[in-house]
């Protein structure tokens, strides 16, 4: 448990460890459940149809890839951290704009899209993040935290 307290002293001590181990907690719930509510999503905006379930799921996949190339192209060019401020507001408008307009397949499914492309340039972003704010000593203790 010492290591423990170490690490939670550190994250008290530093908001920059902080803020990270915390944005990846969120961010990586709403991904998790994203994953399981996009199906039913579907089902509800489809009223009645057939769900091209395939068809949607390589379309999410593409996008995380997106996403993916987006970070390569950019995240030389912009600081990491504004970076990711940009990538969570854009996911928060994009899961905002699903469930205002749940009703409409034009909106939700490019919200779901979107918010897919944000996934996608999350995990290089916050690998970055985590490698440049969290210590190597304790990451590991932070990150099951």
């Amino acid at each position: 448990f010492a290591k423990m307290r170490q690490a939670w002293a550190m994250m008290c001590a530093d908001p920059r460890i902080m803020s990270v181990v915390l944005v990846q907690a969120l961010f990586e719930g709403s991904m998790y459940n994203f994953v399981m509510q996009w199906p039913p999503a579907m089902i509800a905006v489809m009223k009645g149809n057939d769900v091209p379930f395939g068809k949607v799921f390589s379309c999410l996949m593409a996008s995380c890839m997106l996403g993916s190339s987006i970070f390569k192209c950019v995240g030389s060019r912009v600081s990491i951290e504004k970076f990711t401020a940009g990538l969570l507001a854009l996911s928060s408008l994009s899961m905002g704009a699903a469930a205002v307009w749940s009703n409409s397949l034009t909106a939700v499914l490019p919200s779901f899209f979107v918010f897919e492309a944000c996934v996608g340039a999350y995990f290089p972003a916050m690998g970055t993040l985590r490698s440049r704010h969290v210590p190597d000593s304790h990451r590991s203790v932070m990150m099951a935290m």
